[in-house]
């Protein structure tokens, strides 16, 4: 006997999280963790990161710890960046001057902020 449908659990799409949805959720464990308190005051800024190829907005506020995928109401920097370049950035594989140099970071906003980006990849 033939199947005319395909069972539920085959045709549902699998739901794939991408690097950058990985990234964002270790973000926002260490953002909650409390050890990480002062550093994240420290920086106390508002970042929407606008990522590309697959497009995804997501905001990351340092000034009430919290990382929600959306954007921001007022945010301090706008960064736009292809997603497989955040994934260089922030798993250190690349040097955000010099991508920003190149122009494969795009900013908007605070530069001293910008530059406390690095920061984040010590929570």
């Amino acid at each position: 006997e033939r199947l005319t449908t395909l069972p539920t659990h085959l045709a549902q799409p699998t739901q794939t999280r991408t690097m950058a949805e990985a990234i964002f959720d270790t973000l926002s464990k260490a953002v909650a963790d409390p050890a990480n308190k002062d550093k994240v005051k420290k920086i106390n800024g508002v970042f929407q990161f606008n990522l590309t190829g697959p497009n995804s907005e997501w905001v990351l506020d340092l000034k009430n710890g919290k990382v929600e995928k959306g954007k921001a109401g007022k945010a301090d920097v706008t960064l736009t960046m292809k997603e497989s370049d955040f994934v260089s950035l922030m798993s250190g594989k690349a040097n955000g001057q010099q991508m920003f140099m190149s122009g494969k970071i795009k900013f908007k906003g605070s530069m001293p902020l910008v530059m406390k980006l690095g920061d984040l990849q010590k929570l």
